[in-house]
């Protein structure tokens, strides 16, 4: 350091010319300086330490230039690291790239940001952290301050592993003595010691910069004004107000996210700021979240949020549609010609029926879906057409309950044919195959196909009760495909004005009235007014009980419901109280091995993993998973689901081994039946990704290439969800120093990306610098420069 100016600051530092001050912190100053070789104007870091010996000159040299090697767009480069003579002896500089922009608050201040913005933002922020994980650097001073955004909208983070360089320039001597700024730093970052450099503590101050993101607050605010000591003692005996008191835009799925970044205890958090950017993504793009266990009606609500549709509830089984197709069939054909017809239709399903039987199939216990696989076989073989068309009609009607539309419509469309000339009695029939064969195609997403279908089935006749309920239901789907389309607002006057002439037909309390009362309760939850669907779940709630009692399935599904909204207002006690509740209930009437009682079981471990309690949440999970296989046996997409559910939750106790135990269940489970190999892709992925986290590529290698081999068959090589698993495989290879094949795989996975998902999409660009860091390892600095820079969207 040479002679100091008038302004008091030194003229240069080593081969800095030094043009001014930028600011100053607890690590050293920042000056705004001019390098001459290349010419550029740098920001100039020099840290407070003097009297390095040789040897720390060295270290800190070496971690330099480990830092400069991260090239990251979302990431302020590194341009060099020295020591340069000072009046007090050897002091350490930082070169770093001059970053124009504002912090991160004051950003998104000026340009007032929605919760999404924000959240977008963030995510991208998480990018750019992960990335330096994984080549070994922790940042442990992440804050607003130290996150610019540039005119262009894209984050960059300062600063990146310069706690861990100054540190060790440092050379500290005061046991427990912490480095970072103390209202972002984590509870083990406070405690001092090696577990502050773990990247879940990265994870924590990310929470942290999110919370104050959206509500302008610290979650402790008190820290701003703390010691180190009473920052311990105040998180450790505090208690974070939940962000949804402070911004309730961000009740739900935001909150539950940004909360388990700020977990106390790390093995709660996260486990890498990439886990932390993936569910914000799920959440900006109306997907389930991991950090919400995946209960059957809480993966239900985001599909609707994210299709804009009120979906149906799968709640019969084949059996039950076979009776309701028997009586029918027998009561509703008075004439002798139709009472044969039935009479063969019922052999037809007797036949498929006894499959069942174990006397008839070698005690093999067939499923659900074996048995309709069978049916649909067998249909060739019957050649009364009028039988063919009810068979249709029944076979159709059930695959469009477990969600099989493709099949579904090819059924109904047949029967629809063989249907055409009905008159009388059986146009009434033929009018209700319309209205499964157009819900076939809302399910498919062929709105206009829909609409067409349904306005004709409400213009159509009504002339007694049977013909207005048809027409009602005809407009209820219509309400659904409007809510589908993402036209909430229609959708909700659309359905009161249904509701509003239903009861005045048939009365408040008839059944369907209640049912359509339900969905426009289920659509004010999930259209984000929790309060008035709250006030219509508790008035239905009340009806049912009186009308049908407490016991009755449809008061236990609208205890669900409710369970879920005040779950949405933070009434968690309540929710909790009542899914306790239901599942009690539905263990007594049902049996523990039930489908409902499975169902809201799910939604129970769900509920109480988002309160916190995650040992309750895993001892439900255990019950889940006894009463799955109880039920279904091993070899069950429900049971494999009950298996990964397990090892999620094992890991977030940090019952690591266990985790791996249950990954592997679930994975053999599903490569036990060539018909379920497809539920088993994303378990082996994640098992694959569990290790490769744990520092175990080489376990990871051979998961990765069964989950793409699988993906390529199920869902074809150019899928992007296949792309998106050969990325990650990629980065396994790169990590074993496995370069070339890296690069094979890398490339194959960005030329779908980007024809799949854009250039500029998250997973493009997260694939982009994978590959680019493959290239510069295997010497191609051509190829890595001609890649595009990965600029955020």
């Amino acid at each position: 350091m040479n002679h100091i100016d008038d302004s008091g600051l030194p003229q240069q530092i080593g081969p800095y010319r030094i043009l001014g001050l930028l600011g100053e912190g607890s690590n050293g100053r920042v000056y705004k300086a001019q390098q001459s070789d290349p010419q550029r104007e740098v920001a100039l870091k020099v840290l407070r330490s003097a009297g390095l010996s040789g040897e720390a000159q060295q270290r800190f040299r070496r971690e330099a230039e480990l830092l400069a090697q991260l090239e990251h767009p979302g990431i302020a480069r590194l341009y060099a690291a020295g020591v340069a003579d000072g009046d007090a002896g050897p002091v350490p500089y930082l070169a770093m790239e001059l970053v124009r922009g504002t912090d991160l608050l004051r950003y998104a201040q000026q340009h007032q940001l929605d919760l999404h913005a924000k959240l977008a933002l963030l995510a991208q922020v998480c990018q750019a952290v992960h990335y330096a994980h994984s080549r070994g650097i922790v940042h442990r001073d992440l804050k607003p301050a130290n996150i610019l955004v540039g005119e262009d909208g894209h984050p960059r983070i300062l600063d990146f592993g310069v706690a861990s360089v100054a540190e060790d320039a440092a050379s500290m001597t005061v046991a427990g003595e912490v480095l970072g700024t103390v209202p972002y730093m984590s509870p083990e970052q406070l405690a001092g010691g090696a577990r502050g450099s773990d990247p879940r503590s990265d994870v924590y101050s990310l929470g942290v910069i999110a919370y104050e993101l959206l509500t302008g607050e610290l979650p402790y605010p008190g820290l701003s004004k703390s010691t180190v000591i009473e920052a311990i003692t105040l998180i450790r005996e505090g208690r974070i107000e939940p962000l949804s008191k402070r911004e309730p835009r961000a009740r739900g799925d935001a909150e539950t996210v940004i909360m388990k970044a700020m977990a106390q205890e790390a093995p709660r958090r996260y486990g890498s700021a990439a886990e932390l950017a993936s569910d914000l993504e799920r959440f900006l793009r109306h997907q389930p979240i991991e950090a919400h266990p995946p209960s059957a009606m809480y993966v239900m609500r985001l599909f609707v949020r994210r299709h804009r549709a009120v979906s149906a509830a799968i709640t019969a089984a084949l059996a039950m549609l076979v009776i309701g197709a028997l009586v029918s069939l027998r009561y509703g054909l008075a004439e002798a010609e139709a009472r044969k017809q039935a009479d063969a239709t019922n052999a037809f399903l007797e036949k498929m029926l006894t499959a069942a039987d174990p006397a008839q199939d070698m005690g093999r216990d067939l499923r659900v879906r074996e048995l309709l696989d069978e049916a649909r076989r067998q249909l060739p073989n019957e050649h009364d057409p009028a039988v063919v068309a009810s068979l249709d009609r029944t076979l159709g009607a059930t695959y469009l309950s477990l969600g099989e539309a493709e099949i579904a419509l090819e059924m109904l469309e047949r029967a629809l044919e063989l249907s055409a000339a009905a008159e009388g009695e059986q146009a009434q029939r033929t009018r209700e195959l319309h209205l499964l064969h157009a819900r076939a195609l809302v399910q498919q997403r062929r709105y206009d196909d829909a609409q067409r279908e349904l306005e004709a089935l409400v213009a159509s006749p009504a002339n007694d009760d049977a013909q207005w309920r048809l027409r009602f239901d005809a407009r209820r789907q219509l309400g659904i495909s409007i809510m589908e389309q993402g036209r909430e607002d229609e959708a909700e006057v659309f359905m009161r004005a249904l509701h509003a002439d239903m009861a005045a037909r048939f009365g408040e309390e008839d059944g369907p009235t209640l049912v359509v009362e339900a969905d426009l309760a289920a659509m004010l939850q999930m259209g984000g007014k929790p309060k008035e669907a709250l006030a219509l779940q508790e008035k239905l709630l009340a009806i049912q009980t009186r009308k049908i009692g407490a016991d009755a399935a449809e008061t236990l599904d609208v205890q669900s419901s409710l369970a879920v909204t005040l779950a949405d207002l933070d009434q968690s006690e309540r929710a909790l109280a009542i899914m306790r509740e239901v599942v009690e209930r539905e263990r007594r009437i049902y049996g523990p091995t039930h489908p409902k009682t499975i169902i809201s079981l799910q939604n129970l471990a769900g509920q109480t993993a988002v309160a916190g309690l995650a040992e309750e949440s895993y001892a439900q999970r255990r019950e889940l998973l006894a009463a799955a296989l109880t039920r279904y046996g091993r070899s069950h997409a429900r049971s494999i689901d009950a298996l990964a559910m397990m090892a999620t939750q094992s890991s977030v106790l940090g019952r690591e081994d266990e985790a791996a135990d249950y990954y592997r269940q679930s994975i053999e489970a599903a490569h036990s039946d060539p018909l379920l190999v497809v539920n088993g892709i994303i378990p082996q992925h994640n098992f694959a990704n569990w290790l490769l986290k744990r520092g175990r590529p080489a376990e990871a290698r051979p998961e990765f290439e069964t989950a793409v081999a699988d993906a390529i068959k199920h869902f074809g090589a150019e899928d992007w969800r296949t792309a998106a698993f050969m990325a990650n495989y990629g980065n396994c290879l790169s990590k074993l120093g496995e370069y070339p094949l890296a690069r094979a795989q890398l490339e194959r996975s960005l030329a779908v990306l980007e024809k799949e998902l854009g250039p500029q999409h998250d997973r493009t660009r997260d694939t982009r610098e994978k590959l680019r860091a493959v290239y510069l390892a295997m010497g191609l600095r051509a190829e890595a420069e001609a890649l595009p820079a990965s600029v955020a969207p």
